[in-house]
């Protein structure tokens, strides 16, 4: 018995159905393989705080502090078969009690390392103009100095990303080890006034 034009039009609407079906699973596998791509955890990131200039001053109310950071970057590659890439924009955040108390320029452009276990150094500095702490603060910034404890949080962030890596907290001369995904700090939407860019 031949279809009637009611069962053919169903018919239509399954395959249509069918099609979109599959193609929605495709532009989602697609998504996934994109996001595996640009994953943060393409790219490891290690840090230290080799020294640190503009704290060594005594406690005072209201005080306003120009520190210098100096930094040593290294990025690791934990991708296969092609570069992992640190995204231009990116920059760094040195913060004290999750103070801000400098900041690098941001990348001018992508930094990337090659395939798997390569990985490259690069020293950053990171700057601030008339930074204020309050007093009490200041007392216990100068004491952890003197003290030597793990006192300064690094930050790689960049505009528009959440928690690039957050590498906890650190002290002046340790050797450069892991950061992790998480952040300790909550999110700042402003950036302190640009300085000198990324050293090579």
């Amino acid at each position: 018995m031949a279809a009637t034009c009611h069962e053919r039009a169903d018919c239509l609407v399954t395959c249509l159905c069918g099609i979109f079906s599959a193609a929605l699973f495709i532009a989602f596998i697609v998504y996934l393989v994109l996001l595996n791509v640009n994953a943060p955890a393409d790219m490891r990131y290690y840090i230290s705080v080799d020294s640190v200039s503009g704290l060594d001053l005594p406690p005072s109310k209201d005080l306003a502090l120009d520190p210098q950071f100096n930094l040593t970057v290294r990025l690791e590659s934990s991708r296969h078969g092609r570069p992992a890439c640190m995204g231009a924009g990116t920059y760094l955040v040195v913060s004290y009690h999750c103070v801000p108390l400098a900041t690098s320029a941001s990348a001018p452009e992508p930094i990337c390392v090659e395939a798997k276990n390569s990985s490259m150094s690069m020293l950053v500095v990171a700057k601030g103009t008339g930074v204020r702490l309050p007093g009490y603060m200041m007392d216990s910034l100068v004491a952890d100095l003197r003290s030597g404890v793990q006192a300064f949080n690094v930050q790689f962030s960049m505009y528009g990303v959440q928690d690039m890596a957050s590498c906890g907290f650190r002290r002046v001369g340790d050797v450069a080890t892991e950061c992790g995904f998480w952040n300790i700090c909550p999110r700042r939407q402003d950036k302190p006034t640009p300085v000198p860019p990324l050293i090579y």
